[in-house]
């Protein structure tokens, strides 16, 4: 995305979010801490990253809230693995 002189806030928002992406990959602890900071100065966004760490036969997957969830990893044929 280019910023320029009608850009918001929201705008930089996703800009700098996509360039933590960009740069260290979108489960990185740096795409969190950008979301984060924008989120202290009150500046929301509508893009939500779940990322999940399969171990086991669950996977933990950290949806941005202070209460992670749990999901069963199954296979095509609907069998827990």
């Amino acid at each position: 995305m280019m910023m320029n002189k009608h850009s918001t806030y929201a705008d930089a928002r996703a800009a700098t979010r996509q360039a933590a992406i960009d740069w260290y990959g979108i489960c990185s602890n740096e795409v969190a801490q950008v979301g984060q900071a924008w989120g202290a100065v009150n500046v929301t966004g509508t893009l939500n990253t779940y990322c999940c760490t399969i171990s086991g036969p669950s996977a933990i997957c950290d949806d941005g809230s202070d209460l992670p969830a749990t999901y069963f990893v199954t296979t095509r044929a609907g069998s827990k693995l």
